[in-house]
């Protein structure tokens, strides 16, 4: 059957075809920067991006956190007041009002002391969907404590860096 069926047709040599301009786009250089700002720490932190941020479907910047080992997220609406939406970041399985949130290194002050949700529990902590994640330059989540950051944050600290 093989021997019977005609041979394959070769290609006439003609004008080279010219195809379609491809562009390669990849997450390399974020993922240096990161890992940079990762080896120049003088504690144990994780480094997100903006290019890392970018990329992900997140409606907030705990959405984004969410994927650092050891930080969880969690929703108000289950206990300390708020909206349907991950907004509160704990760390090391603790209470989310012993993660201490800083923007460009200054403390956030947090206004859920003055709202009382349905089971009048208080919190200190901060709510995440107050900040988009086009604001962010990067997120530093740092796990240990530090002489130079200001005290609160048992758990550790979210410093986050805007444009």
């Amino acid at each position: 059957l093989a021997q019977a069926a005609p041979p394959p047709a070769t290609p006439t040599p003609g004008a080279p075809v010219q195809l379609e301009k491809v562009t390669v786009t990849g997450i390399r250089a974020s993922l240096e920067r990161s890992l940079e700002a990762k080896r120049n720490a003088d504690s144990v932190v994780e480094v997100i991006t903006a290019d890392d941020i970018g990329k992900l479907p997140d409606k907030n910047i705990a959405d984004a956190v969410q994927r650092v080992p050891g930080v969880t997220i969690s929703s108000a609406a289950g206990g300390e007041g708020g909206f349907d939406e991950n907004d509160r970041v704990s760390m090391r399985g603790t209470n989310p009002s012993l993660t201490q949130t800083l923007i460009n290194g200054h403390s956030v002050a947090s206004g859920d002391w003055f709202v009382l949700d349905q089971v009048q529990t208080v919190g200190r902590s901060v709510s995440f969907t107050l900040l988009p994640s086009e604001l962010v330059s990067q997120v530093i989540v740092r796990k240990s404590a530090t002489a130079d950051l200001v005290e609160g944050g048992v758990a550790g600290n979210v410093d986050i860096i805007t444009r």
